[in-house]
């Protein structure tokens, strides 16, 4: 599933290279989201199959850090042949993608179902099977768990301010007085942020793991202390000569709260893997991500109305949309109550199931 969404996604944009009509780069463009929206959830599951739980912050930062890259490297990539030059970009993510395809073939390995829980490991390793396979019966039962439900609704407030930042931030930064290679340069310099916050807090997450809210607990705090500096880049006046040290201390500013911001997510994705079990995963990812999108668009939406092209009405959309981030951290709350009931229900699971192989 896997390859098959990545060579479908790569073979959608090369279509898209030589679409002779808007009708026809329409539907390449949504096969291209089709393909290559697979690679999260079947990732996700995998993922989780490879890294027991104890590692899984680290495992989960590697999916939204390949994804940055490439968002990062689509923007140079567009940038480097130019506004009008929009179709030879597709035509070479679509050979990368698919040397990317072969190169799998040849050299991935898939992990064994089950493979990563502490009571089926070994079980697993002397060739044991987990047979256990999604029915209707278990995405009830995985609807149902508190944990699941609070992650659900936590996810449609995160991505919020996500879809404002999307739709304001060049505009604002125009509104600043950059040039459009200077704010390219920014834009990347910025949303590296997004990276280092993957990466670090998936380090600081496994380390926290070692009490059961510890992810959790990191998630608020970094969340926290992500939209004070966040707040300060914005209220931070903006400087009379464009290349300044207070410009320097906006992006400085920017740049942390970026880092902070982005610490939760593989700790987030790290607590489905903590209380849903193994087959339902991925599933499971796959509705936050689609619920996340929903968040996204709610902030497109939200940051359109009553918005003057100026840069003081473009600061407050983007002030106001980070403080939509006090609201997720408002609904993790409940998280502290649940997840140690879930994750303890998951364990109990697993030893029955070791047991059944056995």
């Amino acid at each position: 599933m896997l390859l098959i969404g990545a060579a479908v996604g790569s073979i959608s944009s090369f279509i898209v290279f030589l679409a002779p009509s808007y009708s026809i780069l329409l539907v390449a463009w949504m096969i291209i989201g089709i393909g290559t929206i697979v690679i999260i959830p079947v990732g996700f599951s995998m993922l989780a199959d490879y890294a027991s739980p104890w590692k899984r912050g680290k495992a989960f930062s590697i999916l939204p850090i390949a994804l940055a890259l490439g968002s990062g490297g689509g923007i140079i990539l567009a940038n480097a042949f130019g506004e009008t030059a929009w179709r030879p970009p597709f035509l070479v993510i679509s050979i990368i993608g698919m040397i990317i395809v072969m190169l799998s073939l040849l050299f991935f390995h898939e992990p064994e179902r089950g493979g990563s829980e502490p009571e089926l490991r070994k079980l697993i390793q002397e060739g044991r099977t987990y047979g256990h396979r999604i029915n209707i019966q278990k995405i009830k039962n995985t609807l149902g768990i508190r944990t699941n439900r609070w992650l659900a609704f936590s996810k449609i407030l995160w991505r919020i301010p996500l879809g404002i930042y999307a739709y304001k931030f060049i505009p604002f930064l125009e509104m600043y007085g950059l040039s459009p290679g200077s704010k390219t340069i920014v834009t990347l310099f910025v949303g590296s942020g997004a990276v280092f916050g993957y990466l670090l807090g998936g380090v600081i997450g496994d380390w926290a793991n070692k009490i059961r809210t510890g992810r959790i607990l990191v998630s608020v705090l970094s969340l926290g202390s992500g939209i004070i500096f966040l707040f300060l880049a914005l209220l931070i006046p903006r400087p009379e000569v464009l290349w300044s040290f207070n410009a320097f201390i906006v992006l400085l500013f920017a740049l942390l709260g970026v880092v902070l911001v982005f610490i939760n997510i593989p700790n987030v994705d790290a607590i489905v893997g903590d209380v849903n079990v193994p087959e339902t995963r991925g599933m499971f990812i796959s509705i936050l991500n689609s619920i996340g999108w929903f968040g996204v668009g709610t902030g497109i939406l939200l940051s359109g109305i009553k918005a003057e092209a100026t840069w003081v009405s473009y600061k407050g959309i983007l002030l106001w949309g980070t403080m939509v981030w006090l609201l997720t951290i408002i609904s993790w709350l409940p998280l502290f109550g649940t997840i140690k009931k879930d994750a303890g229900r998951l364990r109990e699971i697993m030893a029955q199931r070791a047991k059944e192989i056995t």
